[in-house]
C-alpha cells in the first residue's frame, strides 16, 4: 500500500474519482488487516504532508482535491470533503492498529521527518475539519454515509480510548450516529 494522492493541477472528475477510489481502497487495505506498520507509518507520514489548512480557519486542516471556494457545494462534498474524512478514518484505524503512532520512540530509527506531535496535529485538525459540514453531504452522499465510513474505521472505540483528541468531532460524531441508530 503506497499514499499516491496528489492534488491535479486541472479540475477533472475522472481524474478526481480515481484519487478518492484510491483512498476508500487503501482505508479497506488498512481495515482488513492487509498493511504492514511501516507502509500504514508512511501513509499516515504522506496525509500529514499534504493536508493543507482551510484559509478562513487554520485549525482546520483538509485533503480535498482543490479550492473550496472554487466548487459548487455537492461537488465539495465529494471532492474535498470525502478525501478529508477518508484520511481520518485511516489515521484512527492506523492508531487503534498500531498505538506505537502515538509513541515519541517509534520514530527514532525513522527516516521521515515525522512526530508524535505531526500525528496529534493533524489528525485533531482534520478531526475538527470533519465538522465543517456537520457530517452533512449532498445529494447521494448522506450523514450515514459518513458515519458508516468512520464507524467501520473504529472511530467509536478511538473516542472512548482518545477522548481529548478533538471534542468538537467526538461530540459531532455521537451525536449524529444516536441518530442513526
Amino acid at each position: 500500500m503506497r499514499f499516491t494522492f496528489y492534488r491535479p493541477q486541472n479540475q477533472n472528475e475522472n481524474e478526481f474519482d480515481n484519487i478518492v477510489g484510491k483512498m476508500h481502497y487503501d482505508l479497506h487495505l488498512l481495515e482488513s488487516s492487509e498493511a504492514d506498520e511501516w507502509s500504514t507509518y508512511c501513509y499516515v507520514y504522506g496525509i500529514s504532508r499534504l493536508a493543507k489548512e482551510l484559509e478562513k480557519n487554520s485549525k482546520m486542516k483538509f485533503l480535498g482535491l482543490g479550492d473550496p471556494n472554487k466548487m459548487p457545494p455537492d461537488i465539495r462534498v465529494y471532492y474535498f470533503y470525502e478525501p478529508t474524512y477518508i484520511a481520518t478514518a485511516f489515521i484512527i484505524k492506523a492508531i487503534l492498529l498500531y498505538p506505537s503512532l502515538l509513541n515519541a520512540t517509534a520514530f527514532l530509527d525513522s527516516d521521515l521527518d515525522f512526530t508524535v506531535e505531526t500525528v496529534n496535529s493533524t489528525l485533531t485538525s482534520l478531526m475538527l475539519g470533519c465538522t465543517g459540514r456537520n457530517f452533512e453531504g449532498a445529494e447521494g452522499y448522506k450523514t450515514s454515509d459518513c458515519i458508516k465510513l468512520f464507524e467501520a474505521a473504529g472511530t467509536s472505540e478511538f473516542i472512548e480510548k482518545y477522548p481529548n483528541m478533538c471534542l468538537e468531532f467526538n461530540e459531532l460524531y455521537k451525536a449524529k450516529k444516536a441518530t442513526l441508530i
